[in-house]
This record gives C-alpha cells, structure tokens and sequence, in this order.
C-alpha cells in the first residue's frame, strides 16, 4: 500500500478486513502523508476486541493530506460504501465513491447484491446534477465476459441505465480470478467508473 501512496492521491481499498476498534491501523498506515475515511462491518453493533473473529468486508478512501481542506466525508451508504467530495476549480465538484459488492455463492448474496445497486442509484441520484462521479470497487461481477450469467446482466443493465462508463486504460481483460466452492468465476473488478451523463473526467494525477 505504502508503494501506492507514494504515487497516488486518492486511493481506494475495499476488503481491509479491520473491525472498528482497529481503523487506527489504516490510519497509521495512511500517515504521515494521507487521511482515511473507513467503514467497517461492525460500525452499528461494534465487537469486543476480546471476541475478533475473521476480519471481513470493508472499505476505504485515502486522501493526501494536501487536499484535506477541499474533502468532505458523507455518511451515505452502508460498510459497503464510502463516499467523499472534493471541491475543485471547474463547474462541478468530484465525487468518489468506493464499494464492495456483495460476493457470489452465499445464500442471500443475489438479493444482497441488488439492494447494493439500489442503495448506489440513491447515491448517484443524489450527486449527479452537482458532482462528477467516480466509482471505484470490487464489483463481484463483470462488464468483459460473455457468459449466462444473471448478477453479470443485473449490472450491465445497471451501467446502462446510469450512463456508466468505464476507464479508457482498463483494458479488456478481467483483473481478477478466483474460485468460488466447485467453481471457477472469473470476475471483473472495475475501476475509475464515472458518469458518461456527466460531461468531463478527472485525468490520472490530477488531483
């Protein structure tokens, strides 16, 4: 991480598997030279250090420090979701959202996975008249693969639907492989989404 801060920004994190009495340690990570906004999947019923189970889920956004005056934290969202504005010197201010979507396999992960992308709609909704939105996450679902897939179709049509477009140097290869039980998914984390509905984007390094 220490390599990504030295040449970027704003970075985002998703799966830091820290519980709320451990956010100190991205903090101390982050510093001397950048802040962090954490969620965690204890932020309403936090645990007892005494009872650690494995860490899972949460997300982040780090920024340097010299845009500290210009950031806002929102709370909107779940442990899902982190949102944060920058003010800047054009006619709209950025808006970056990080997220984790629910994985594949579980039980009620299909459900889960749809409830995210409302609760992303009522952030888009909310920010996209004012703010140039980016929208950067481990997705669980892929944009690239041509497969029977029905949570892939969900989001495909989600991105549709919201004008979503994705970074120009993605490439169109997915970035990301695992197996899930008996399975193999090869899954698609999309990063540097933004608004095509939006005019303009914010180059890498801009900021």
């Amino acid at each position: 991480m220490q390599a990504l801060l030295n040449t970027h920004d704003i970075v985002c994190i998703q799966e830091h598997w820290l519980y709320s009495f451990e956010t100190h340690i991205l903090n101390t990570l982050a510093s001397p030279t950048h802040e962090a906004f954490t969620k965690c999947v204890d932020d309403n019923d936090p645990i007892s250090p005494l009872q650690r189970p494995r860490g899972m889920r949460g997300v982040a956004v780090l920024w340097h420090r010299r845009l500290s005056h210009l950031v806002t934290v929102h709370p909107d969202g779940s442990d899902r979701v982190c949102v944060i504005t920058i003010k800047t010197t054009s006619d709209r201010d950025l808006c970056v959202v990080t997220v984790y979507m629910p994985s594949r396999g579980l039980s009620d992960s299909e459900r889960e996975f749809q409830a995210m992308l409302t609760e992303l709609e009522e952030i888009l909704l909310k920010f996209q008249v004012s703010h140039h939105i980016i929208l950067a996450g481990d997705w669980n679902a892929s944009l690239l693969l041509n497969r029977d897939c029905h949570r892939d179709s969900v989001f495909k049509t989600f991105c549709s639907t919201h004008g979503l477009e994705t970074d120009a140097d993605m490439g169109d290869q997915p970035t990301y492989e695992r197996g899930i039980h008996k399975s193999q998914n090869r899954l698609c984390p999309l990063h540097g989404l933004w608004s095509a509905a939006q005019p303009g984007r914010v180059e890498r390094g801009a900021y």
